[in-house]
């Protein structure tokens, strides 16, 4: 599966689409979308552009689109800019730095930076959502108001992971990472979730994700004893290559509310023996479980 569609909705928010010469008609309950067309403008101007306006400073939730040449310019003067000009941006809740689809620049090209600066800056931010693996440092991170993660990648490297695992975050309570494959970056292995997996990292978290496994069947086997599972109410284990070895692991897990094994390898026969043990799992899309060749849902 490639990424085919802009987000329509951010942080709660409609999102709509920001061109230079419109006014910002109700800018605390919109998500304004900053977007280039290939080949054209500058990411930079653009947000200086927007900043401009009168009521930005009411902005709550902004996202950024394809910049002039993802797959070769990493998204660094982008944070460099939204930090230099953080004092018009007081209320910035919500920040998804690359909302970019298949046809604009594959998930795999976009080349992303060290994003730490951000955290930083804005220490209101409640969501930060990142698309994007390729050079991609989250740093030092400590906040102590972002309740949502997400980290979208067709390959994670390891360090990203071990990022994670040493925040400090302490209001975190959504967690989300694509993992991917070897293939596009993907260079993490079950081990490196195990501070996350510990269950003392994040007190608040109600919601991990640990999506796009090419490794899910030994994810699926971690996360069935690990510790976090007592603490959170929703698991997401989707888009990978898991099949009934994985599921069958999972047979301990009813007291979680949700379950969501969409988009991996699962036999009926498995998915109805995780339901017979009380579990309410979302299971749609499957692959074939006689598959040889298996493959998360979303690599380049």
């Amino acid at each position: 599966m490639t990424i085919g569609d802009h987000c329509e909705e951010f942080a709660g928010k409609p999102v709509v689409d920001f061109h230079g010469d419109m006014d910002l008609t109700d800018p605390k309950n919109t998500a304004y979308a900053l977007r280039l067309e290939y080949g054209e403008g500058s990411m930079v101007n653009l947000i200086e552009t927007f900043l401009s306006k009168p009521g930005a400073d009411q902005v709550e939730a902004l996202v950024i689109g394809l910049w002039e040449e993802a797959f070769d310019q990493s998204s660094q003067p982008i944070v460099q800019a939204l930090v230099q000009h953080k004092d018009k941006l007081p209320n910035l809740k919500a920040l998804f730095l690359g909302d970019i689809i298949y046809e604009e620049c594959e998930i795999s090209w976009i080349v992303q930076s060290d994003v730490s600066a951000l955290f930083a800056a804005y220490p209101g931010l409640e969501l930060f959502r990142v698309r994007g693996g390729n050079f991609l440092s989250l740093g030092d991170m400590s906040h102590g108001n972002l309740k949502e993660l997400i980290v979208e990648a067709g390959g994670l490297g390891a360090d990203v992971i071990q990022q994670v695992g040493k925040s400090r975050l302490p209001s975190l309570e959504r967690l989300e990472l694509w993992l991917g494959t070897e293939d596009y970056g993907g260079t993490s292995s079950v081990d490196d979730l195990t501070p996350i997996l510990s269950g003392r990292l994040f007190p608040r978290l109600s919601h991990l994700g640990l999506c796009n496994a090419e490794h899910a069947d030994a994810i699926a086997h971690a996360v069935a004893s690990a510790p976090v599972t007592s603490k959170i109410q929703t698991l997401d284990l989707s888009m990978g290559t898991m099949g009934d070895e994985g599921a069958d692991a999972l047979q301990s897990l009813s007291a979680l509310a949700n379950i969501n094994l969409s988009d991996n390898y699962i036999s009926d026969d498995g998915l109805k023996g995780l339901r017979q043990q009380g579990l309410n799992v979302t299971s749609y899309s499957q692959g074939d479980p006689n598959e040889e060749w298996r493959y998360c849902t979303v690599s380049e």
